[in-house]
């Protein structure tokens, strides 16, 4: 019952994490930022400015096919990106030399000079594994290394405000904007919802099984506590010391219990390590559902399964304490 619980509630438990955090990373490369508007030419060459409030949570992005052009200085303020100071690093490395312009890698794009409409002549320097907006596939460029920005393909505001507030601050500097995205509502939530709300469930029968098998194991103790009370007592006149009583029961009962949490635990990190890629309601978006971070829900059942353990020692231990030797005898 113990093995059956602590499997139960490791294998719910990842794998709904695992979907809330791919909803969260997936919609967040899809758009990039929180929210994004596209915007005129006018903006991306400064003839028209940003409002004040947009400063410092916003950037201004230029989408080409298949590339990006963007601007270091600002663009880890808006942009979702896992490392921020990596992206900053390699983007401050970029720059023009002629006609050439040192880009960045995304992925598994190709290690060679690329000519894009509207871009000048790229030459990788620098790779990433991924980049909002791009997936893993696709070049970045800084904006400064773009003689003509007006032939860029569309110009964006990426933002880390939500999208009711950036467009409201669009709205009230005058500034004209058309295909707003909302990172919330851009992808359908429900498939991941449903497998998470699942999973949950079975987390949660886990639990139960937790309960059950805990109180199992402290009633087993209590129906054996005749047994135990005359077997310790007659140790304890013997010249057993309590202390080594104590750590007798907790050695025999924490046995039992860390067998059960580790073979469970094991049993359902090697399974969800398995299953977490391939729950994925949307494969064609990158990154895959990984396994979260399990570290915490095994030090969660071992304190749990430290508890039982503890109490269960107890109740042996206090049968022994409150025995009369007589009336065990008699």
């Amino acid at each position: 019952m113990g093995v059956l619980a602590v499997g139960t509630v490791a294998v719910g438990s990842s794998v709904a994490g695992a979907q809330q955090s791919a909803l969260d990373s997936k919609s967040g490369v899809y758009v990039g930022a929180n929210s994004t508007a596209q915007v005129s030419q006018d903006v991306a060459t400064g003839k028209v400015a940003l409002p004040e409030a947009l400063r410092g949570n916003t950037t201004v992005v230029g989408v080409s096919s298949g590339a990006l052009v963007v601007e270091p200085a600002t663009f880890t303020d808006a942009a979702i990106v896992a490392d921020p100071a990596r992206v900053r690093t390699v983007l401050a490395g970029l720059g023009k030399t002629g006609a050439v312009a040192s880009a960045v890698r995304i992925g598994r794009s190709a290690n060679q000079e690329m000519q894009i409409p509207g871009l000048p002549l790229l030459k990788p320097t620098e790779q990433l594994p991924s980049f909002p907006k791009l997936g893993t596939r696709g070049y970045v460029v800084t904006k400064d290394s773009v003689p003509a920005l007006e032939q860029v393909g569309s110009w964006h505001l990426w933002s880390s405000l939500p999208l009711g507030a950036l467009t409201a601050e669009l709205q009230k500097a005058g500034i004209h904007h058309t295909n707003v995205v909302d990172r919330a509502k851009v992808l359908d939530g429900l498939p991941f919802l449903t497998v998470q709300w699942t999973f949950g469930f079975v987390a949660a029968i886990g639990v139960v099984l937790a309960v059950v098998a805990a109180v199992a194991l402290l009633l087993a103790i209590e129906v054996r506590r005749r047994q135990n009370a005359v077997s310790g007592a007659l140790s304890t006149r013997m010249g057993l010391k309590p202390a080594v009583l104590w750590s007798s029961h907790l050695l025999e009962v924490g046995a039992v219990a860390l067998c059960a949490v580790a073979i469970g635990a094991v049993a359902s990190f090697v399974s969800a390590g398995a299953a977490v890629p391939r729950l994925d309601p949307a494969p064609w978006l990158n990154p895959a559902p990984m396994l979260p971070n399990l570290v915490p829900l095994l030090g969660l059942m071992v304190l749990c399964g430290g508890v039982v353990v503890a109490a269960a020692a107890w109740l042996a231990v206090r049968g022994v304490r409150n025995a009369r030797m007589g009336e065990l005898l008699r």
